[in-house]
């Protein structure tokens, strides 16, 4: 088993528990309002690791002038959105595997703890994907961990890709990614604290 099915066998078998605990889309609220500030009525927008529709309410409200489409690589994370949300669009996808991306480009994305799970050898490819499905100059948002959340064990082998932030601009450089604008989202401790940016793609 690679490291995307395993990522996708946990939120598979925690789908419903997942689903539960994690329900604030506006943790993300002071951010969000920050973003949409890049895009007109009717612009497209692709939740990369959309979950369990976390993110949906900020787009149905405060970005309700959005098009909003989510995907996920969990299929359980992704049924639970749709019936949440039928209003919407959801698929199942893995950002790192370009054989299952959407067939269309879009005008940004959002992609909230996403990164994280893809191994750093494989951002390369993961950002061309990214760079595929949205228009030249379109401006993403990205959020990343300082830490794991909690240990690994038998029943979490979740892969975490920690990485120091100057190694995430350096590699925001390297693809002439611009950082509009970063930060970090404050948790309960330092360790919960997540390094946010917003960038744009290249023109």
């Amino acid at each position: 088993m690679d490291v995307h099915q395993t990522n996708a066998a946990f939120y598979n078998r925690n789908a419903r528990g997942w689903s539960e605990f994690h329900t604030s889309s506006f943790h993300h609220e002071p951010q969000f309002r920050r973003f949409i500030r890049y895009f007109q009525t009717g612009d497209t927008i692709l939740d990369i690791g959309c979950a369990n529709g976390i993110h949906v309410p900020l787009f149905l409200g405060i970005g309700r002038h959005l098009r909003y489409t989510g995907m996920d690589i969990s299929r359980a994370l992704v049924t639970i959105a749709r019936t949440h949300y039928p209003q919407v669009s959801f698929q199942v996808a893995n950002i790192a595997d370009r054989r299952t991306l959407p067939r269309r480009k879009f005008d940004g994305f959002w992609a909230a703890a996403v990164l994280m799970h893809v191994p750093e050898a494989e951002w390369p490819v993961t950002f061309g994907n990214i760079e595929r499905l949205i228009r030249r100059g379109g401006v993403g948002y990205l959020t990343l961990p300082r830490r794991r959340p909690n240990p690994p064990s038998r029943r979490d082998r979740r892969h975490f890709t920690l990485m120091p932030t100057a190694g995430i601009l350096r590699c925001f450089r390297g693809r002439g990614w611009q950082v509009l604008v970063r930060g970090v989202l404050h948790g309960t401790t330092i360790a919960s604290n997540w390094r946010w940016f917003i960038v744009r793609l290249p023109k």
